[in-house]
């Protein structure tokens, strides 16, 4: 069976696309990072900051890169200091002070990472998050069955 989990798709027919929940990117680091570099106050002291990214290409339904462009000028952006398109990693290495993460505080890994929620009025825009799948399997009990868990989930 397929189901997916993103942004909704306007342009695929024959699929179904139920609404799961809004995620919105803040900016994460760790007390080593802070204690090294310091707190930044503003979005222009981002100037002076080191950057994780997940990837160094955009992708078509999320700016992942959204946190290279605060605080430079039109154009311009932070080169990062770390990519790796493992989740993992990138938290694993924004604990140990590497540089600053853009990230979803909602996820397991954020909150159990301790690493401080910087600028909390600075964020990525929102994105709106479905359940896509066949519309041939809009009807079948498990598709439904999963459906309803993920909501329910997702919800609290």
């Amino acid at each position: 069976m397929d189901i997916l989990i993103r942004p909704y798709d306007k342009d695929t027919e024959g699929i179904e696309q139920e609404y799961l929940l809004t995620l919105q990117k803040k900016l994460f680091a760790s007390h080593t990072y802070i204690e090294k570099y310091g707190m930044p106050q503003s979005i222009e002291d981002l100037k002076n900051h080191r950057f994780i990214i997940g990837s160094p290409y955009n992708l078509p339904f999320s700016d992942i890169n959204w946190s290279l462009r605060l605080g430079m000028s039109e154009g311009q952006f932070h080169e990062p200091v770390y990519t790796s398109n493992n989740l993992e990693c990138l938290v694993e290495a924004a604990m140990r002070g590497v540089g600053i993460l853009g990230a979803y505080e909602s996820m397991k890994l954020i909150k159990d990472s301790c690493l401080i929620n910087i600028l909390p009025h600075v964020c990525d825009k929102p994105i709106d998050i479905y359940i896509i799948y066949p519309s041939f399997l809009k009807k079948d009990s498990v598709i439904i069955e999963i459906i309803n868990d993920l909501k329910s989930k997702f919800s609290s």
